[in-house]
């Protein structure tokens, strides 16, 4: 008896351990983050969703950022003339996001202005050849 008990509990319990341990949890910087994906002809939902999930990522880790506020997508004409600049032939797909944040107290050594609100930055990122976006070099800033 004592043995299926733990066996019943182990078999409720496991579960929601695994599930609970893969959900992303939001950090104190991109809690109250808005993301507005916009419209496309270009890219999917799922497509503007997952690079709007990188920048999140990317912002989310940077030491330099105190707060994520928004992250907007560009709109399908800006992506395309970011991929004219960009692209440079290495990405088949370059997408640009709007951001806005505000920076920490010794952001200038990351190449930012400390304790500062940013506004309308641009975030460029392209999609590699594995079909994954990461951020283009130089791609960044106003």
């Amino acid at each position: 008896m004592f043995k299926r008990i733990i066996s019943l509990l182990l078999i409720l319990i496991l579960p929601m351990c695994l599930f609970g341990c893969a959900l992303e949890e939001k950090t104190d910087k991109t809690a109250n983050t808005v993301v507005d994906l916009g419209e496309s002809r270009l890219y999917s939902e799922e497509d503007r969703k997952t690079a709007a999930e990188k920048t999140m990522y990317d912002y989310e880790h940077s030491p330099a950022i105190a707060v994520l506020y928004s992250v907007t997508y560009a709109g399908d004409d800006a992506s395309e003339e970011t991929k004219k600049y960009y692209g440079d032939g290495k990405y088949e797909e370059v997408i640009l996001f709007y951001v806005s944040f505000h920076t920490k107290q010794g952001a200038a050594s990351h190449g930012f202005n400390n304790d500062c609100d940013y506004d309308v930055y641009r975030d460029a990122l392209g999609k590699n050849a594995r079909g994954e976006w990461e951020t283009i070099d130089g791609a960044c800033g106003y």
